[in-house]
């Protein structure tokens, strides 16, 4: 880049500064070393042109270093004086001119190399002082006086880098020192071996980054280009690539972001070729320079304002008048703009305040902002360019975290999502009621003609039907059913809006009436949508209850162990149900509060698995307080000979009873008890509130050929028993007391069932029940153990080898 510098004398430029692409200044010196004159040349974008200084006379006079926060304000230092006694010069820039700004060093043996401005109360300058004896100089400016920081035995001072006022680092010789906010101190001392090191330029973007650049000289050999980089404890050397045979030395360093930096200086000792070095996050490599070779050619100071737009100021060798300055202004290869490949957690309370973790690539540190949605984080920061660290400021619903650099911003995917979670919410039970019935034979209802065919979604306005409050639920109970499918399918009940998760509600084959029971949070819209893989199936929904505030002491869930309180099977032990079996039309009461762990009273609900067995007929179950008009709405459907069970969360009437109907057939009956919720009768009484998750997320995989997770590879074998983390799972915090999840089992080779229970001890109860290699789910509701591992649940494989799936939709805290 042409050079304004006049050609009459020799011309030498040694620091430059950069605030954008449209405003930069250079400083040196013009005249020969024992009559020098300050130099000063002003980039506005194009052309550069020399700006007077205020060091005008017969003294010699030459400039070092400049540093630039904004177009009208700028502080440039040197030295001025005999070149063997010199005194410390100091100019400063307005906006409009240069003025000399006193300096406190004392005597005439003080040299000022480098300095670094981060605003415009806030500098800091180095050098040396002393002759024969050198000693490290340091100054800072308080916006509107220098004073002596630093003036003890030492280096000499060649650059500094400065991120605020609380945090600079300095160099020379072999000598690192960082400002604290309140004095300097040694950095540890960077270069190690034998030989001679020198630092000559240092560029940080925070406390935990700075990069340094320089040379060494081996015992016997040629200087060698010299970078080493500071994490905020230590330092350590970064493999240059520059070549060494023949001498090479780097004198200026600027970083725009932690994936680009610039180093410069020279190559080759014989001839002199300017040399650049640039960074790319994890390597340095030669960048090719425009500086003719033949003329010697060396670049002294380097100043990046982003990782497009670099200036380097030296000078080269014109036979016929001395030195000329020599400028080059780099656009180099764009660096990618950033990426991220996880988010952890990936979900918080709607307050905001949740530290999350971003790993991805080409962050910034010092030099990133990331946002969650349209929200600023309230603090991040990056320790490199792969990780970063950010609290989540409040929000709602679920967001892309994004991640901006000079470079650009993160474009969005599903690996960057962060999803808000609605406040922990109590249960309120409701009689069963059907809001959602596809079959073109049954009444006129929302649903009405929207038979699902293969990958179709149906769309379920739950909010304002069958009891659900139009607005304030955070989640509901669905019993959802599939009926008369025409191929081997499953169906996914998430959130509306949400991503189809990889996860199942509910599997059924060709001709099959399969219901599962289904929680799933419910978002602003009040809907919920519901995906069909395969085939065509219609629709059956009945809503069972919701979460949502409630009277204090109501609705809040209270885990048990699994445990048998009702079986009507004659072969087992007796218990109240013995030999009562109902039939086609008839009830069958039970008994529940007092039973298997549950209180005599407070008791407004209760979660249990009901079994079906071994019918005659196909038909159904409706599950119902006791003394309550029957829904029309099923909670089970059989077919001749099945086992099937479905989990229920069903009221229990005032003397703590529920009712079951059989509608045909004659089955066996099986009650299993794992938990209940509080009615409103204690203000006081303790229990867990729900949580659901953003989007049923799977957890759980014994199939080989799944994506791999904590179950892969580890299929059930006969009375085979798996622990099931939980915690730390998908969001469940440490202090979970159950989660809620769907639980399939897929492949089995051998009729079996699987319990699943918090341990150490099984109880005698079921959970899903299923039939050689068909895929069959049930909703549980598992009580967390103390493992191990802490916060798990286990589940056990009856008979046969059996592949294990866990979706989790919630837990209760």
């Amino acid at each position: 880049m042409p050079s304004p510098s006049p050609g009459t004398n020799s011309n030498f430029l040694t620091g430059v500064s950069c605030t954008s692409a449209a405003f930069c200044m250079a400083v040196g010196y013009t005249g020969d070393s024992s009559s020098a004159q300050t130099l000063i040349e002003q980039w506005n974008g194009s052309p550069w042109s020399v700006v007077p200084s205020p060091n005008v006379g017969s003294d010699n006079n030459q400039l070092t270093s400049v540093s630039c926060t904004s177009k009208t304000f700028c502080m440039a230092v040197g030295y001025a004086g005999n070149p063997v006694y010199p005194q410390t010069l100091i100019e400063q820039w307005d906006g409009s001119s240069w003025s000399v700004v006193s300096s406190p060093s004392p005597g005439r043996q003080n040299y000022l190399e480098g300095v670094s401005c981060t605003s415009t109360t806030f500098c800091a300058t180095v050098g040396m002082s002393g002759y024969g004896t050198y000693q490290t100089l340091i100054e800072q400016w308080d916006g509107s006086s220098w004073s002596v920081a630093v003036n003890a035995g030492g280096e000499w001072g060649f650059a500094v880098s400065c991120t605020s006022s609380s945090f600079c680092m300095a160099v020379g010789g072999d000598l690192a020192e960082s400002w604290n906010g309140s004095s300097w101190s040694v950095a540890s001392i960077p270069s190690s071996g034998s030989g001679t090191h020198n630092l000559d330029g240092v560029s940080c973007l925070s406390a935990t980054f700075c990069t340094v650049a320089g040379w060494s000289t081996p015992t016997a050999g040629m200087d060698q280009a010299l970078i080493e980089s500071w994490d905020g404890s230590s330092w350590s050397v970064v493999s240059s690539p520059s070549p060494g045979a023949n001498g090479t030395d780097l004198l200026g360093i600027s970083c725009a972001d932690a994936t680009f930096c610039t180093a410069v200086g020279y190559a080759d000792n014989a001839i002199l070729d300017t040399l650049v070095e640039t960074w790319d996050g994890s390597s340095w490599s030669v960048v090719s320079s425009p500086s003719p070779g033949i003329n010697r050619s060396v670049l002294e100071g380097s100043s990046c304002a982003s990782a497009t737009f670099c200036v380097a100021a030296g000078e080269y060798s014109d036979p016929s008048s001395g030195g000329r300055t020599l400028i080059e202004q780099g656009s180099e290869a764009p660096v990618p703009a950033p990426t991220i490949t996880s988010v952890s957690p990936p979900s918080g309370p709607q307050a905001g305040g949740t530290p999350v973790t971003i790993v991805g690539t080409n962050f910034a540190p010092g030099a990133t902002t990331v946002a969650f949605g349209s929200n600023a984080a309230t603090s991040a920061s990056c320790a490199s360019a792969t990780i970063c660290t950010a609290t989540s400021p409040a929000g709602t619903g679920t967001v892309d975290v994004t991640v901006t650099t000079s470079a650009g911003t993160s474009a969005t995917s599903s690996a960057d999502a962060f999803s808000y979670l609605p406040p922990p919410a109590p249960y309120h039970a409701l009689t069963p009621s059907r809001i959602c019935d596809t079959r073109i034979s049954q009444s006129p209802n929302p649903c009405t003609g929207e038979t699902l065919g293969k990958g179709a979604t149906d769309v379920v306005g739950v909010a304002g039907q069958g009891g659900v409050p139009p607005s304030g639920g955070s989640a509901v109970v669905v019993n959802v059913t599939a009926a008369d499918p025409t191929e081997t399918s499953y169906f996914t009940v998430y959130p509306d809006g949400a991503t189809k998760p990889l996860a199942s509600s509910l599997n059924f084959h060709t001709g099959q009436n399969v219901p599962n029971l289904v929680t799933v949070g419910l978002p602003a819209d009040g809907k919920i949508d519901v995906f069909n893989a395969l085939g065509t199936a219609d629709l059956i929904v009945d809503v069972e209850g919701y979460y949502g505030p409630s009277a204090a002491g109501a609705g809040l869930y209270d885990a048990l162990s699994p445990e048998r309180i009702c079986d009507t099977r004659i072969a087992q032990a007796p218990n109240q149900c013995t030999g009562k079996a109902p039939g086609a039309g008839s009830t069958l009461d039970v008994q529940v509060t007092g039973e298997g762990g549950v209180p005599a009273s407070g008791v407004a609900a209760v979660v249990a698995n009901v079994t079906a067995i071994g019918s005659p007929s196909p038909g159904y179950l409706t599950v119902f307080p006791e003394g309550t008009k029957q829904p029309s709405a099923s909670n089970l459907n059989y077919g001749a000979g099945a086992v099937v069970p479905n989990r229920v969360i069903v009221p229990v009437s005032a003397s703590g009873k529920i009712s079951i109907y059989t509608g045909n057939g004659a089955p066996q009956i099986a009650v299993d008890v794992s938990g209940y919720f509080t009615d409103a009768s204690n203000p006081r009484a303790s229990g867990a509130e729900f949580t659901p998750a953003p989007s049923p997320e799977r957890i759980c995989d014994t199939r080989a050929a799944q994506p791999e997770n904590q179950c892969t590879g580890k299929t059930l074998g006969p009375a085979g028993i798996l622990a099931v983390a939980s915690a730390g799972q998908a969001g469940v915090p440490a202090d979970a007391t159950a989660v809620v999840a769907n639980v399939t089992a897929a492949g089995s080779t051998q009729g079996g069932y699987f319990t699943v229970y918090p341990g150490p001890s099984k109880p005698v109860a079921s959970d899903l029940n299923f039939s050689p290699d068909v895929a069959v789910a049930n909703m549980v509701v598992a009580t967390l153990g103390q493992g191990p591992p802490a916060g798990s649940f286990s589940v056990y494989n009856a008979r046969g080898s059996t592949d294990l799936i866990v979706d989790l939709v919630g837990w209760y805290s």
